[in-house]
């Protein structure tokens, strides 16, 4: 697993870069969502490639405005799939349920700099993230299930005359390390269909939202 010492700095940076004058409006909203993942596997000991299924996902956001068109969010994402088996491992299952879930804190700045625009108003947004990616499976235990994950991403957000209701679509992608050796699918530890020494996972998320503004209120 990666140091995570340098983590609380990377995520104050990306909260102060979001925020804006002292008194711009504030806001609070729920954003849950759907999507299609796609991407993501690893390499084993023995060099053969293990895919992740393309699958739905789903999830949801928490957000919070700093300023009117930047802000912080808590995202939440699960998907339930499945890993290939390669053809070489005739003797082994041709596949195995996997569920991932993604615990990630991120900052989010609106890119068409639309800082006076109107509730209605369309914002391109550009989107950080870092976090957590729980691994889990009927099929037997992951040894290092939790792993340290980042992501970058890009995003488009309307909202309604109102600014109650909006629509926000995202392109997330998101990188999962590891380091050292770890397993897959164990019975017993040391007792893995699958193990492999580092890897970094690489999945693209597909999603769309519906923002739901809960409240807004003026900063000092």
């Amino acid at each position: 697993m990666p140091r995570w010492s340098s983590a609380p700095a990377v995520l104050g940076l990306l909260a102060i870069g979001t925020a804006g004058p002292a008194s711009s409006q504030r806001s609070y909203a729920v954003i849950p969502f759907v999507g299609y993942r796609v991407g993501g596997g690893f390499t084993d000991s023995q060099q053969f490639q293990w895919d992740i299924k393309d699958n739905l996902s789903y999830g949801g956001m928490l957000e919070f405005g700093l300023a009117p068109n930047a802000g912080v969010d808590l995202l939440y994402s699960h998907q339930a799939s499945e890993v290939k088996t390669p053809a070489v491992y005739a003797q082994l299952a041709s596949s195995y349920d996997l569920k991932v879930d993604n615990w990630l804190f991120g900052a989010y700045r609106g890119l068409n700099n639309n800082r006076g625009g109107s509730p209605s108003a369309m914002d391109a947004i550009g989107e950080g993230y870092l976090g957590l990616t729980h691994f889990a499976s009927s099929a037997g235990t992951t040894a290092s299930a939790d792993r340290f994950s980042a992501g970058l991403g890009l995003g488009l957000r309307a909202q309604s005359p109102t600014g109650r209701i909006g629509l926000r679509l995202d392109a997330r992608g998101l990188w999962t390390f590891s380091s050292g050796d770890g397993g897959w699918f164990c019975s017993l530890p040391g007792a893995c269909v699958v193990t492999y020494t580092g890897t970094t996972m690489f999945q693209a998320d597909f999603t769309a939202g519906v923002v739901i503004t809960l409240g807004r209120s003026q900063a000092r």
